[in-house]
């Protein structure tokens, strides 16, 4: 999916871009059990954004933080909450860069997303095979018509004698 495509979070319905985007098959096993004990249709072409996933995250390190005794103390709850909080603040991080960066920047980024795709590979070996395929037929006529050309001034010079 291209940058300036947008994608849709199963859990939140919203669009986001694929940088906030986390495909089913990019997540652990562990991990994907536990969503699709609330979203059992997330399959394989489906999408999570950053912030769920960080929520299901936490809510499978709680899990196993309550598997380990039955009910979580204050000291593991502040675990929780800092590990929330870091998420966040990375995400927050990301987003400032992102703030920050100038209009020509951001065409800098969707440039060279698009100029190291497969998309613009496919796209600019074929117009490789197209100018190839150009300079191969003119060439031929050009050889034909020099040919044509070429006999008729024979056959004039013939008739001239």
């Amino acid at each position: 999916m291209a940058e300036t495509e947008h994608g849709t979070c199963i859990v939140c319905k919203k669009q986001y871009t694929p940088s906030h985007l986390h495909a089913c098959f990019s997540i652990r096993d562990s991990l994907l059990q536990l969503i699709r004990t609330d979203f059992p249709d997330f399959g394989h072409d489906d999408f999570i954004c950053t912030t769920d996933l960080n929520l299901y995250r936490s809510k499978y390190i709680a899990s196993l933080i309550k598997g380990e005794s039955s009910s979580l103390n204050q000291f593991e709850t502040e675990i929780l909450d800092n590990l929330k909080k870091e998420e966040l603040y990375a995400q927050k991080l990301y987003d400032d860069y992102d703030r920050q960066l100038t209009k020509c920047d951001k065409l800098a980024d969707t440039i060279a997303s698009f100029g190291g795709s497969w998309k613009f590979i496919g796209i600019f070996g074929g117009f490789i095979v197209v100018w190839i395929i150009i300079n191969i037929i003119s060439l031929f006529v050009l050889f034909v018509i020099t040919k044509k050309k070429g006999r008729k001034e024979r056959k004039a010079k013939r008739n001239v004698s």
